[in-house]
């Protein structure tokens, strides 16, 4: 039988920040925990389209 540890970790280190998919995005929401999400890609959504500055 053996014993169990919890060691704490930052959920996420800086180089997994780094590495994140380009897909994916970090929010951060005053009282909220941080949430990993898609990214929107508003610029290829016909629902979006002319509704964004392209410079």
């Amino acid at each position: 039988m053996y014993g169990q540890q919890h060691i704490g970790r930052a959920l996420l280190t800086p180089d997994e920040v780094r590495t994140l998919r380009p897909d994916r995005q970090l929010l951060f929401l005053a009282g909220q925990r941080p949430i990993v999400a898609a990214k929107l890609r508003y610029y290829a959504d016909r629902e979006f389209a002319g509704r964004f500055d392209p410079a």
